[in-house]
């Protein structure tokens, strides 16, 4: 077998766990808490909180079929779980979702500022907000 039929399976195999365990957090989800608080995470930048869609405000993270974002997901969710939160609200989207920042309690960390710092999302003035208190 050819090098580069075995690098090219090695990419598509480190790509089927990638997918897979995306796939496991989002199954597991359902079972997991925050302080109490039920949190299931849609991408790298909405997660249901308690039955609420929040969107976070000010960031932008890869979509599905783009290249970051199973790590972006994978960031918001550890960001997440296990913390207890305190959510900024700014109204909603025309999809009915809650704009916000959120906190993690007790640390004072930015949520939506961490997934631009990190790399993982980029600073987006999405929600009617200009964004000015972000770096």
């Amino acid at each position: 077998m050819g090098k580069n039929k075995i690098a090219t399976y090695t990419v598509i195999i480190l790509l089927a766990v990638i997918v897979l365990f995306v796939i496991y957090l989002n199954i597991n989800s359902n079972n997991q808490t925050s302080k109490e608080n039920k949190i299931r995470v849609i991408d790298g930048d909405t997660f249901v909180y308690n039955n609420e869609t929040i969107r976070l405000i000010c960031v932008n993270t890869p979509e599905v079929d783009e290249e970051g974002y199973a790590e972006a997901m994978i960031f918001l969710s550890n960001s997440l779980y296990g913390n207890e939160l305190r959510i900024d609200r700014h109204g909603e989207d025309k999809y009915n979702r809650t704009l916000a920042y959120v906190y993690i309690n007790g640390m004072n960390i930015s949520v939506n500022e961490e997934i631009v710092d990190k790399g993982y999302g980029e600073l987006f003035p999405y929600g009617d907000e200009s964004c000015e208190g972000m770096k």
